[in-house]
């Protein structure tokens, strides 16, 4: 493989990585004051951050039992495809609601999306460069991962803090997350044309 697409694939999938903490951190850090700001009780926001860590649970296990059987070889598309699906149920059940019901379901089908987002993160930066330099990519995606973590709780803080509300961070997270999936779908392309 060339050398500049080599290095168009590790700058796409480094701001993939951005992206996908930008936005997969929101639910256990921000979803208990966004839920208070609804009017809710404490203990519901409580509630949806325990369905999200069982759905993501579930969903990493799922990713891993299946990973090598089903998914060799497939894990970019599946990355890929679950950037897009975080995007569309962001706006959909994310950004400006209000009721329980979609609420919890925001939460459960954000658990089970990313968890083979990051289940399946080492095994995609094997497949970037075909395995060559593996764990190289991976410690230097997880700088790009952290990264992303800052800036989303920062973003999603400032934005509650001006606007009393998260209904305009979920609106900037599902931005960001398209980002992250027409990064990611930059580096399918590259490849295939490799």
């Amino acid at each position: 493989m060339k050398r500049s697409r080599v290095y168009a694939i590790v700058v796409m999938f480094a701001i993939s990585s951005f992206c996908r903490d930008f936005f997969i951190n929101i639910p256990p850090f921000i979803l208990i004051k966004h839920v208070k700001a609804l009017g809710y009780r404490v203990d519901f926001g409580s509630r949806l951050v325990a369905y999200f860590g069982i759905a993501e649970g579930c969903s990493r296990i799922g990713t891993a039992l299946l990973g090598d059987r089903l998914l060799k070889n497939r894990l970019l598309y599946v990355y890929f495809t679950n950037c897009l699906l975080a995007f569309a149920v962001t706006i959909v059940l994310g950004y400006n609601t209000s009721s329980s019901e979609m609420l919890t379901a925001y939460v459960l089908l954000i658990g089970l999306i990313s968890g083979p987002l990051k289940a399946g993160y080492f095994a995609v930066c094997g497949e970037l460069l075909d395995g060559e330099y593996m764990k190289e990519l991976y410690a230097g995606f997880n700088v790009f991962s952290g990264f992303g973590i800052m800036a989303g709780l920062f973003v999603n803080g400032l934005v509650f803090d001006l606007t009393q509300s998260f209904n305009v961070a979920f609106l900037i997270t599902a931005v960001v997350q398209l980002l992250g999936a027409a990064s990611t779908f930059l580096v399918v392309l590259i490849k295939k044309l490799s």
